[in-house]
């Protein structure tokens, strides 16, 4: 009998001994996969912010339908405004104004409600969810779009810590801005006089500060 419980005893062991090894190769491959996993976008949390405005940029093919009309393609942008976001990181959004483009040209707005940011809130403006298979013509609507809000924030001195949009329009949208005489800070800090900031975040954490500098 106990050279029976010696010999159990000795083969439970190495069972445990072999899937304890195995269990190790396991958890070791597991970390291998997990170091080549690329790491997850940055997380928003609209609590950092007392507001938040959402951009939806969309083109309206089927919006004038005239002969000879030249006003093609009209891209709509609404804005909506999530409310005391650092009381309620889930405040619903609601709805604002909405403009409207050719080319980045604005040619129209229809303001819904006043205001409801409140002067001297710090404000986050974030592209809506999808945003990264816009058009050059959407894109060019959502450059123009930020311009007017960055002179609404200044009238209404707010400061504005974040424009979240997707990498993929970055730089895109950069060259937009760049035509609206927006330049980057960082390469030219020496000639600005004036700042008056559109600070671009990719979800990455990508970020240029675009800057107004009037042209001689």
């Amino acid at each position: 009998m106990r050279l029976t419980s010696r010999k159990t005893l000795a083969l439970s062991l190495a069972l445990s001994s072999l899937l304890l090894q195995s269990s190790g190769l396991d958890q070791s491959s597991t970390l291998q996969r997990r170091e080549r996993k690329p790491l997850p976008p940055q997380l928003v949390d609209y609590a950092q912010y007392d507001d938040v405005v959402v951009l939806h940029c969309e083109e309206q093919p089927g919006f004038i339908k005239f002969d000879g009309v030249q006003l093609k393609p009209v891209v709509r942008v609404r804005v909506n405004v999530r409310v005391n976001t650092r009381e309620n990181r889930w405040a619903p959004e609601q709805k604002y104004e909405e403009l409207w483009f050719k080319e980045g040209t604005p040619i129209g707005s229809k303001v819904l409600t006043s205001s409801p940011i409140k002067e001297r809130h710090e404000v986050g403006i974030f592209l809506k969810d999808g945003s990264d298979i816009l058009n050059d013509s959407e894109i060019a609507a959502c450059a123009s779009a930020l311009v007017r809000l960055r002179l609404e924030a200044n009238l209404n001195k707010n400061q504005i810590l974040t424009v979240r949009i997707p990498s993929t329009i970055f730089e895109r949208l950069k060259v937009e801005l760049q035509k609206q005489k927006f330049v980057s800070y960082r390469e030219n800090s020496l000639t600005i006089r004036t700042l008056i900031p559109i600070p671009l975040e990719s979800e990455f954490g990508k970020r240029e500060v675009m800057s107004f500098m009037p042209r001689d």
